[in-house]
């Protein structure tokens, strides 16, 4: 592989219109399901069955994720960018209104990676929020070094 494609690696996973709502949602971050159509892959591993991205060469990754979402009222819930089964501590907290809204929220950050490491999104309800239908989202990943 040329230096030249290696700088090119960058993926996309995303979700548009969906209207199922996520199987579980409470205080344990679990991955986010919906995310089921690849987009763009290029020297990544752009996986929609599994809602994730591996990557193929270590180094620092722009990771940038957007949740479109409704859920339960006046509840407050959390996405965050994962790398294998662990967080990165990049998240957003978005706390729903009384009136049924669809919220949108983002998140980003540079992630260090492996060989072979995985990056996802997490969501969890920090006060009870049961209920969560993210109806427009996208994660994307780009090698920077």
């Amino acid at each position: 592989m040329t230096a030249l494609a290696i700088w090119k690696h960058r993926g996309t996973l995303y979700v548009t219109g969906n209207t199922t709502a996520e199987s579980t949602v409470d205080a344990t971050p679990r991955k986010i399901a919906a995310l089921d159509t690849q987009g763009v892959e290029e020297g990544l591993t752009v996986d929609e069955a599994s809602n994730q991205i591996t990557v193929a060469v270590a180094g620092d990754y722009l990771v940038i994720g957007s949740v479109s979402f409704s859920g339960s009222l006046s509840k407050t819930f959390n996405v965050a960018i994962y790398k294998n089964t662990s967080t990165t501590n990049l998240m957003f907290e978005r706390k729903l209104g009384t009136g049924g809204d669809v919220g949108a929220a983002s998140v980003s950050g540079i992630v260090t990676c492996a060989a072979d490491d995985d990056i996802s999104l997490y969501q969890s309800s920090t006060d009870g929020g049961t209920a969560m239908t993210i109806t427009d989202a996208q994660l994307t990943v780009i090698r920077l070094s």
